[in-house]
């Protein structure tokens, strides 16, 4: 009988490997369900697809997943911090006193986009720590 892949690994690798496989595998099924109900958007259901696949490699724990993985959270990281430029950029901030809605303190932009950015620098710390804990093809 082979043995489970994360015995000996530490916590908090389970714990980020599994929020990622976790995040991605309800991504590729709300992606999945979208796609099922509109057909005709291209490459939805080849998209989740493909991060069904990204989620079972994380949890297999090989090496190509901690890799594109590691990419996509570089990837969202900046999304998140141009966002948070995009809401305080003067356009937008006419836009929003023009449609009658209060714009934003600054304790509320730092409040919205902290909780992100500091769980994404946390998933890519412990991945960057640990990335000698994946394998080629890790047995289960």
């Amino acid at each position: 009988m082979k043995t489970w892949v994360w015995t000996n690994q530490p916590l908090q690798l389970r714990i980020v490997v599994l929020a990622i496989a976790v995040l991605l595998a309800a991504l590729a099924i709300f992606e999945l369900v979208t796609w099922f109900m509109r057909p005709k958007v291209f490459g939805l259901g080849l998209f989740a697809c493909l991060q069904l696949a990204l989620a079972y490699g994380m949890v297999r724990m090989m090496s190509w997943a901690r890799i594109v993985a590691v990419l996509g959270l570089w990837l969202s990281l900046v999304v998140v911090v141009i966002m948070m430029v995009g809401v305080i950029n003067p356009f937008t901030a006419m836009d929003i006193q023009a449609s009658g809605r209060e714009l934003p303190s600054g304790v509320a932009l730092l409040a919205g986009f902290s909780v992100p950015i500091a769980v994404i620098l946390w998933f890519l710390h412990v991945l960057g720590k640990h990335k000698g804990r994946f394998g080629k093809a890790a047995t289960i």
